[in-house]
């Protein structure tokens, strides 16, 4: 992957000072901006660096105690505060606000002297296709498949710039070596795999950082992986539409007496008592739902099973999600009901463990789980339950709060994408510390030139 460094980090923005006359009583001098700016920032965000200038006078000596003035020139937005001191060292501050998308431009300026104007273009980092897991976020721009987060990748020749820049910090997207004609994407862990346009399955790693095809898999119409660990997907054949699944350590194969399903959608399990693995669920023609894997399967028993087994209740679901040990089905009519272990509150309501769907909750036009985590659409409003404590309460996620959510990510609950197709994921999601942040969610860095 070609990472690129985050936008507070990035190209020294071009300046243009304007030197004007002073009054006869001051000597000339020059305001000119420290450091550097974003050539690109998220409109309606606040730069996360202050802009800091310098004045001083004709002999290159600070000049402190001098009021400047700041303005916005252009695009809207806000700096505040609009007025400050130059200090000892003749450097001044403000915060800026970018305004809607397109050119955004402040002034500096000191009475009767020199006046600095700096721009940075507003734009949001969209995408038409968006996955999620524990480690990445990935969208497809164009066709091609670009990702952020974990920067496990860097180091390689694949990359443009040195591997100790990002460490496990939260990076601006890199386009994924290989081909622009992706419709579709997955991730699990740190592994992104795609579907091109003629149903071919490409996969890259940090060990094999090139899109490359996974070998003996029929042709794919969808593909979704595993939020944790790494390398698992499953996805449904275009040719009878039965589900497949591989992992990064072995071929991909068939699953056993798989139905023709209509979605998919699997998580890592972790059942009491027995070893961690996979639970995957999909939806048939009718809307019935089968589950296979480590269980709970929600057909009234906690047993695993390697082929699809039906769900009980006779349910008919238009959306099925996989939180780990738990899943749940979306009805047309707005009802969510789920299965499964319930010590994390992934069935969203108080109670024990269910071996059989329990009605969750009403009024939901989507859905998307992972990491013992469910997300549901209501109106306008994004819920949130599940993830026990560490999670947070449940209830409306508040930093997405106005915001004109479509849609989630294909198979987690990690990023989200807007109507206008900006995505926006976890602040915290990849910096492996101890608070897991579910809950503050940001739109992703925008795109800088390398």
């Amino acid at each position: 992957m070609r990472a690129m460094l985050r936008s507070t980090l990035a190209l020294t923005l071009a300046v243009t000072t304007l030197l004007a006359c002073s009054d006869g009583n001051e000597p000339e001098g020059g305001l000119a901006l420290v450091g550097s700016l974003p050539a690109r920032g998220n409109p309606g965000w606040r730069l996360e660096d202050p802009v800091t200038v310098r004045l001083v006078d004709s002999d290159g000596a600070p000049r402190a105690g001098v009021p400047v003035h700041w303005s916005v020139a252009a695009g809207g937005g806000s700096i505040e505060p609009i007025s400050t001191e130059t200090d000892a060292e003749g450097l001044a501050s403000a915060a800026w606000t970018l305004g809607p998308a397109g050119e955004n431009a402040i002034t500096a300026a000191v009475a009767e002297g020199p006046t600095v104007t700096m721009s940075v273009q507003a734009e949001a980092f969209r995408v038409s296709a968006l996955a999620a897991g524990f480690q990445l976020g990935c969208g497809i721009v164009d066709g091609a498949i670009w990702c952020w987060g974990d920067d496990a990748w860097t180091g390689t020749e694949h990359v443009s710039i040195p591997a100790d820049i990002f460490g496990w910090t939260l990076a601006a997207p890199g386009r994924v070596e290989g081909p622009d004609d992706f419709i579709a994407v997955a991730v699990s862990g740190a592994v992104v795999c795609g579907i091109d346009d003629v149903g071919d399955v490409l996969c890259a790693a940090e060990s094999a950082p090139l899109l490359s095809p996974v070998p003996l898999l029929p042709p794919m119409r969808s593909i979704v992986g595993t939020s944790a660990f790494s390398g698992e997907f499953c996805g449904l054949a275009t040719i009878g539409s039965e589900a497949w699944c591989w992992q990064s350590s072995s071929l991909p194969a068939k699953v056993p007496q798989s139905p023709a399903f209509t979605a998919i959608d699997i998580e890592r399990s972790f059942p009491p008592g027995s070893a961690a693995g996979i639970l995957g669920c999909g939806l048939v023609s009718d809307g019935a739902a089968l589950c296979w894997g480590t269980g709970p399967l929600g057909n009234g028993t906690f047993e695993p099973s390697d082929v699809p087994v039906a769900v009980s209740g006779g349910h008919s679901f238009a959306e099925i999600a996989v939180a780990g040990s738990s899943a749940c089905g979306r009805k047309t009519n707005g009802e969510v009901w789920c299965w499964g272990r319930n010590d994390q509150g992934e069935l969203g309501i108080d109670g024990p463990d269910a071996a059989e769907p329990v009605l969750s909750a009403t009024g939901v036009d989507r859905i998307a789980a992972s990491q013992q985590i469910v997300i549901a659409l209501r109106g306008g409003s994004v819920d949130r339950w599940g993830g026990g404590e560490w999670a947070g309460p449940p209830g409306p996620v508040a930093t997405l709060a106005g915001l004109d959510v479509s849609d989630f990510a294909a198979d987690g609950v990690e990023c989200v994408l807007l109507a206008d197709e900006q995505a926006w994921c976890y602040g915290e999601m990849w910096d492996r510390s101890s608070a897991f942040k579910a809950s503050l969610y940001e739109p992703v860095h925008p795109v800088v030139d390398p």
